[in-house]
Protein backbone atom coordinates (compact mmCIF):
# COMPACT_ATOMS: atom_id res chain seq x y z
CA UNK A 1 0.00 0.00 0.00
CA UNK A 2 0.70 3.07 -0.82
CA UNK A 3 -0.04 6.82 0.39
CA UNK A 4 -0.49 9.54 -2.32
CA UNK A 5 0.68 13.11 -1.63
CA UNK A 6 -0.92 16.27 -3.25
CA UNK A 7 -0.39 20.02 -3.09
CA UNK A 8 -3.27 22.03 -1.59
CA UNK A 9 -5.14 21.83 -4.71
CA UNK A 10 -5.04 18.21 -5.47
CA UNK A 11 -2.41 18.32 -7.72
CA UNK A 12 -0.04 15.36 -6.78
CA UNK A 13 2.90 15.51 -5.55
CA UNK A 14 4.81 12.33 -4.74
CA UNK A 15 3.65 8.81 -3.01
CA UNK A 16 4.96 7.52 0.26
CA UNK A 17 5.52 3.64 0.93
CA UNK A 18 6.92 3.68 4.23
CA UNK A 19 4.45 5.26 6.23
CA UNK A 20 2.40 4.20 10.05
CA UNK A 21 -0.97 6.29 9.61
CA UNK A 22 -3.73 6.53 12.95
CA UNK A 23 -6.88 8.18 12.03
CA UNK A 24 -10.45 8.30 12.89
CA UNK A 25 -13.44 9.83 11.91
CA UNK A 26 -16.90 9.64 13.48
CA UNK A 27 -18.54 10.98 16.73
CA UNK A 28 -18.57 10.80 20.47
CA UNK A 29 -16.19 10.25 23.38
CA UNK A 30 -12.74 9.75 22.25
CA UNK A 31 -13.43 10.86 18.91
CA UNK A 32 -11.53 13.85 17.26
CA UNK A 33 -11.42 13.24 13.21
CA UNK A 34 -7.60 13.70 12.89
CA UNK A 35 -4.60 11.57 11.46
CA UNK A 36 -0.96 11.19 12.65
CA UNK A 37 0.90 9.89 9.98
CA UNK A 38 4.67 8.74 10.39
CA UNK A 39 6.37 9.44 7.62
CA UNK A 40 9.72 7.52 7.27
CA UNK A 41 10.43 7.45 3.61
CA UNK A 42 13.59 9.57 3.99
CA UNK A 43 13.43 11.70 0.82
CA UNK A 44 10.55 12.87 1.79
CA UNK A 45 10.21 16.64 2.67
CA UNK A 46 8.39 18.82 5.11
CA UNK A 47 4.37 19.20 4.23
CA UNK A 48 2.76 22.34 3.18
CA UNK A 49 -0.29 23.70 4.51
CA UNK A 50 -3.33 22.14 3.16
CA UNK A 51 -1.45 19.53 1.15
CA UNK A 52 -3.39 16.31 1.29
CA UNK A 53 -2.62 12.84 2.08
CA UNK A 54 -4.69 9.99 0.94
CA UNK A 55 -5.07 5.90 -0.25
CA UNK A 56 -6.83 6.23 -3.53
CA UNK A 57 -10.72 4.70 -3.66
CA UNK A 58 -10.34 4.70 0.08
CA UNK A 59 -11.70 7.08 2.74
CA UNK A 60 -8.29 7.01 4.63
CA UNK A 61 -6.32 10.32 4.46
CA UNK A 62 -7.13 13.96 5.25
CA UNK A 63 -5.59 17.32 5.09
CA UNK A 64 -2.69 18.56 6.64
CA UNK A 65 -2.23 21.24 9.04
CA UNK A 66 0.84 20.68 10.44
CA UNK A 67 3.87 18.40 11.65
CA UNK A 68 6.02 17.30 14.85
CA UNK A 69 9.95 16.54 14.57
CA UNK A 70 11.00 14.24 17.04
CA UNK A 71 14.58 13.94 16.83
CA UNK A 72 16.96 11.82 19.17
CA UNK A 73 20.51 11.06 19.51
CA UNK A 74 20.21 7.90 16.96
CA UNK A 75 17.22 8.21 15.50
CA UNK A 76 14.09 11.08 14.33
CA UNK A 77 10.47 10.64 13.90
CA UNK A 78 8.51 13.09 11.25
CA UNK A 79 4.66 13.11 11.61
CA UNK A 80 2.60 15.01 9.84
CA UNK A 81 -0.61 15.80 11.23
CA UNK A 82 -4.23 17.24 10.16
CA UNK A 83 -8.02 16.26 10.10
CA UNK A 84 -9.47 13.48 8.24
CA UNK A 85 -12.63 14.72 6.06
CA UNK A 86 -14.97 14.35 8.75
CA UNK A 87 -12.39 16.43 10.80
CA UNK A 88 -12.65 19.28 7.83
CA UNK A 89 -16.18 19.40 7.68
CA UNK A 90 -15.95 19.47 12.01
CA UNK A 91 -13.67 22.64 11.73
CA UNK A 92 -16.23 24.38 9.72
CA UNK A 93 -19.67 26.04 10.07
CA UNK A 94 -23.17 25.93 7.95
CA UNK A 95 -23.87 29.13 9.94
CA UNK A 96 -27.57 31.13 9.10
CA UNK A 97 -26.98 34.46 6.82
CA UNK A 98 -27.75 37.83 7.57
CA UNK A 99 -31.02 37.75 9.68
CA UNK A 100 -32.30 34.88 9.24
CA UNK A 101 -32.62 32.30 12.58
CA UNK A 102 -32.19 28.98 10.93
CA UNK A 103 -30.25 27.48 8.15
CA UNK A 104 -32.40 25.22 6.69
CA UNK A 105 -30.75 22.43 4.38
CA UNK A 106 -33.81 21.19 1.66
CA UNK A 107 -33.96 19.19 -1.26
CA UNK A 108 -32.14 16.09 -3.13
CA UNK A 109 -29.39 14.64 -0.38
CA UNK A 110 -26.60 14.69 -3.22
CA UNK A 111 -27.99 18.20 -4.28
CA UNK A 112 -28.09 19.19 -0.41
CA UNK A 113 -24.52 18.17 0.19
CA UNK A 114 -23.27 20.33 -3.38
CA UNK A 115 -24.83 23.49 -2.00
CA UNK A 116 -23.73 23.15 1.44
CA UNK A 117 -19.42 21.92 0.20
CA UNK A 118 -20.20 25.41 -2.25
CA UNK A 119 -21.52 27.23 1.00
CA UNK A 120 -18.25 26.56 2.78
CA UNK A 121 -16.16 26.99 -0.05
CA UNK A 122 -14.34 23.46 0.02
CA UNK A 123 -15.52 22.61 -3.71
CA UNK A 124 -11.96 22.23 -4.19
CA UNK A 125 -11.65 19.47 -1.34
CA UNK A 126 -14.72 17.39 -1.62
CA UNK A 127 -16.77 16.54 -4.66
CA UNK A 128 -20.39 15.22 -4.64
CA UNK A 129 -21.35 13.52 -7.71
CA UNK A 130 -23.68 14.87 -10.19
CA UNK A 131 -26.83 12.65 -9.83
CA UNK A 132 -29.02 12.39 -7.43
CA UNK A 133 -29.49 10.76 -4.46
CA UNK A 134 -33.08 9.80 -4.96
CA UNK A 135 -34.37 10.69 -1.36
CA UNK A 136 -35.25 14.27 -0.20
CA UNK A 137 -33.60 15.92 2.87
CA UNK A 138 -34.91 18.49 5.25
CA UNK A 139 -33.26 19.47 7.93
CA UNK A 140 -32.91 22.97 10.14
CA UNK A 141 -29.12 23.44 11.01
CA UNK A 142 -28.69 23.92 15.01
CA UNK A 143 -27.58 27.28 16.05
CA UNK A 144 -25.97 25.27 19.48
CA UNK A 145 -23.53 23.07 17.02
CA UNK A 146 -23.05 24.85 14.06
CA UNK A 147 -20.39 22.83 12.87
CA UNK A 148 -20.85 21.48 9.04
CA UNK A 149 -19.45 17.09 10.00
CA UNK A 150 -22.73 17.00 12.95
CA UNK A 151 -25.49 19.41 10.43
CA UNK A 152 -24.45 17.12 7.80
CA UNK A 153 -24.37 13.73 9.04
CA UNK A 154 -27.74 15.03 11.13
CA UNK A 155 -28.99 15.75 8.09
CA UNK A 156 -28.41 12.85 6.57
CA UNK A 157 -29.44 10.65 9.16
CA UNK A 158 -33.15 12.58 9.36
CA UNK A 159 -33.61 10.71 5.57
CA UNK A 160 -32.51 7.55 6.85
CA UNK A 161 -29.49 7.76 5.12
CA UNK A 162 -24.83 8.42 6.23
CA UNK A 163 -22.38 10.36 4.61
CA UNK A 164 -19.90 8.43 2.75
CA UNK A 165 -16.63 9.28 1.59
CA UNK A 166 -13.54 8.08 -0.78
CA UNK A 167 -10.65 9.80 -2.20
CA UNK A 168 -10.52 9.67 -6.10
CA UNK A 169 -8.32 11.45 -8.31
CA UNK A 170 -7.18 13.76 -5.25
CA UNK A 171 -10.59 14.94 -4.25
CA UNK A 172 -12.45 13.49 -1.07
CA UNK A 173 -15.81 12.31 -3.04
CA UNK A 174 -18.88 12.92 -0.88
CA UNK A 175 -22.16 11.24 -1.62
CA UNK A 176 -25.25 10.19 0.61
CA UNK A 177 -25.07 6.67 1.29
CA UNK A 178 -28.40 4.72 2.49
CA UNK A 179 -27.80 3.01 5.85
CA UNK A 180 -27.61 -0.30 5.67
CA UNK A 181 -29.16 -2.82 8.16
CA UNK A 182 -26.71 -5.34 9.00
CA UNK A 183 -28.89 -7.11 11.85
CA UNK A 184 -29.28 -10.95 10.82
CA UNK A 185 -26.54 -10.36 7.52
CA UNK A 186 -23.65 -10.82 9.10
CA UNK A 187 -22.28 -14.05 11.08
CA UNK A 188 -22.23 -13.48 14.66
CA UNK A 189 -18.86 -15.01 14.53
CA UNK A 190 -17.38 -12.40 12.80
CA UNK A 191 -18.75 -9.68 14.99
CA UNK A 192 -17.63 -9.29 18.78
CA UNK A 193 -18.24 -6.49 21.44
CA UNK A 194 -17.42 -4.55 24.65
CA UNK A 195 -20.33 -3.47 26.17
CA UNK A 196 -20.78 -0.46 28.40
CA UNK A 197 -24.39 0.74 29.20
CA UNK A 198 -25.95 2.90 31.76
CA UNK A 199 -28.53 2.08 33.56
CA UNK A 200 -30.11 5.36 34.36
CA UNK A 201 -29.36 8.46 32.57
CA UNK A 202 -30.91 12.06 32.59
CA UNK A 203 -34.49 11.54 32.47
CA UNK A 204 -35.70 15.04 33.36
CA UNK A 205 -34.54 17.96 31.85
CA UNK A 206 -35.41 21.65 32.53
CA UNK A 207 -34.64 23.99 29.79
CA UNK A 208 -34.70 28.21 30.22
CA UNK A 209 -35.29 30.25 27.02
CA UNK A 210 -35.15 33.82 26.96
CA UNK A 211 -36.22 35.79 29.40
CA UNK A 212 -34.53 37.32 32.92
CA UNK A 213 -34.88 35.33 36.32
CA UNK A 214 -38.22 34.46 37.27
CA UNK A 215 -39.46 36.11 33.80
CA UNK A 216 -37.36 33.31 31.38
CA UNK A 217 -39.49 30.89 29.92
CA UNK A 218 -38.79 27.41 31.09
CA UNK A 219 -39.87 24.24 29.59
CA UNK A 220 -39.76 20.52 31.31
CA UNK A 221 -39.37 17.60 29.13
CA UNK A 222 -39.47 13.91 30.55
CA UNK A 223 -37.93 10.73 29.20
CA UNK A 224 -39.43 6.76 30.62
CA UNK A 225 -37.58 3.62 31.28
CA UNK A 226 -37.55 3.02 27.37
CA UNK A 227 -36.35 5.98 26.32
CA UNK A 228 -39.68 7.77 25.13
CA UNK A 229 -39.50 11.66 25.73
CA UNK A 230 -42.67 14.01 26.60
CA UNK A 231 -43.94 16.75 28.75
CA UNK A 232 -45.29 14.25 31.30
CA UNK A 233 -42.58 13.10 34.49
CA UNK A 234 -42.11 9.55 34.33
CA UNK A 235 -39.26 8.89 36.58
CA UNK A 236 -39.35 10.17 40.18
CA UNK A 237 -37.84 10.12 43.71
CA UNK A 238 -34.44 7.44 43.14
CA UNK A 239 -35.03 6.76 39.46
CA UNK A 240 -34.91 10.49 38.45
CA UNK A 241 -32.12 11.89 37.29
CA UNK A 242 -32.52 16.35 36.43
CA UNK A 243 -30.12 18.35 34.20
CA UNK A 244 -30.40 21.93 33.24
CA UNK A 245 -30.22 23.58 29.79
CA UNK A 246 -29.79 26.97 29.57
CA UNK A 247 -31.30 27.96 25.78
CA UNK A 248 -31.63 31.84 26.23
CA UNK A 249 -31.63 32.36 22.41
CA UNK A 250 -35.08 30.26 21.98
CA UNK A 251 -38.88 30.90 23.26
CA UNK A 252 -42.30 29.03 22.76
CA UNK A 253 -42.40 26.13 20.31
CA UNK A 254 -38.63 26.07 19.80
CA UNK A 255 -37.34 26.36 23.18
CA UNK A 256 -39.59 22.54 23.91
CA UNK A 257 -38.51 21.24 20.60
CA UNK A 258 -34.91 22.23 21.41
CA UNK A 259 -35.46 20.35 24.87
CA UNK A 260 -37.22 17.20 23.59
CA UNK A 261 -34.30 17.09 20.90
CA UNK A 262 -31.93 17.52 23.67
CA UNK A 263 -33.85 14.58 25.92
CA UNK A 264 -33.80 12.05 23.28
CA UNK A 265 -29.91 12.38 22.43
CA UNK A 266 -28.92 11.20 26.43
CA UNK A 267 -31.37 8.13 26.05
CA UNK A 268 -28.66 6.43 24.54
CA UNK A 269 -26.11 6.71 26.80
CA UNK A 270 -22.73 4.26 26.92
CA UNK A 271 -20.56 3.07 24.61
CA UNK A 272 -19.47 -0.33 22.43
CA UNK A 273 -16.42 -1.12 21.16
CA UNK A 274 -16.81 -3.64 17.76
CA UNK A 275 -14.83 -5.61 16.26
CA UNK A 276 -15.27 -7.56 13.31
CA UNK A 277 -13.37 -10.46 11.25
CA UNK A 278 -11.91 -9.91 7.87
CA UNK A 279 -14.05 -9.01 5.18
CA UNK A 280 -16.47 -7.02 6.98
CA UNK A 281 -16.84 -3.08 6.43
CA UNK A 282 -19.02 -1.25 8.05
CA UNK A 283 -19.86 2.47 7.11
CA UNK A 284 -20.45 5.26 9.55
CA UNK A 285 -24.36 5.35 10.57
CA UNK A 286 -24.93 1.33 9.96
CA UNK A 287 -26.83 -0.62 12.16
CA UNK A 288 -24.98 -3.97 13.69
CA UNK A 289 -26.10 -6.68 15.61
CA UNK A 290 -24.02 -8.53 18.03
CA UNK A 291 -24.80 -11.35 20.67
CA UNK A 292 -22.95 -12.56 24.06
CA UNK A 293 -24.58 -16.07 25.12
CA UNK A 294 -23.94 -15.73 28.66
CA UNK A 295 -25.14 -13.75 29.57
CA UNK A 296 -27.63 -14.07 27.05
CA UNK A 297 -27.32 -10.14 25.36
CA UNK A 298 -27.89 -8.75 21.79
CA UNK A 299 -27.25 -5.33 21.44
CA UNK A 300 -27.60 -3.38 17.80
CA UNK A 301 -25.67 -0.77 17.55
CA UNK A 302 -25.18 3.02 15.38
CA UNK A 303 -21.29 2.73 14.08
CA UNK A 304 -20.52 6.09 14.88
CA UNK A 305 -16.38 5.79 14.34
CA UNK A 306 -13.61 4.24 12.43
CA UNK A 307 -10.54 4.21 13.76
CA UNK A 308 -7.69 3.25 11.17
CA UNK A 309 -4.14 1.95 11.14
CA UNK A 310 -2.12 1.78 8.12
CA UNK A 311 1.00 0.64 7.11
CA UNK A 312 3.04 -0.02 3.67
CA UNK A 313 1.82 -3.21 4.33
CA UNK A 314 -1.80 -2.88 5.11
CA UNK A 315 -4.56 -1.61 6.93
CA UNK A 316 -6.70 -2.73 9.91
CA UNK A 317 -10.30 -0.53 11.34
CA UNK A 318 -11.82 -0.59 14.48
CA UNK A 319 -15.13 0.47 15.43
CA UNK A 320 -16.99 2.11 17.63
CA UNK A 321 -21.05 2.67 18.10
CA UNK A 322 -23.44 3.72 20.55
CA UNK A 323 -25.87 1.49 21.96
CA UNK A 324 -29.16 1.49 19.87
CA UNK A 325 -31.07 -1.82 21.56
CA UNK A 326 -29.97 -3.99 24.27
CA UNK A 327 -32.27 -6.78 24.79
CA UNK A 328 -31.15 -9.10 27.96
CA UNK A 329 -32.19 -12.57 28.47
Amino acid sequence: MELIVADSAGRTLFNIADFELDMDAGWGDGVDNTFDLIVRDRDAPLPGAAWRVFADGTEMGGRVEGFELKTGRTSSELHWKGSTWSGVLAKRLLWPDAGQDWLTLSGDANAVLRQAIKRLGLASFFSVPDVDAGVSVGYRCSRDVPDAWTNLRLAMRSAGLRLDARWVDGSCRLRAAPVTDWRGRVDSDLVSFDLASDLLVTNHLKAAGKGDLASRQVVDAYADSKGNVGTSKAMAGVFELEEYYDANNSEGDDLRDQAMDRLRDMQAEGGVKVTVGEGVSFGLGDIVEARHYSPNVTVSVEVSSRVTTATGAGASVTYGATPGTTRIG
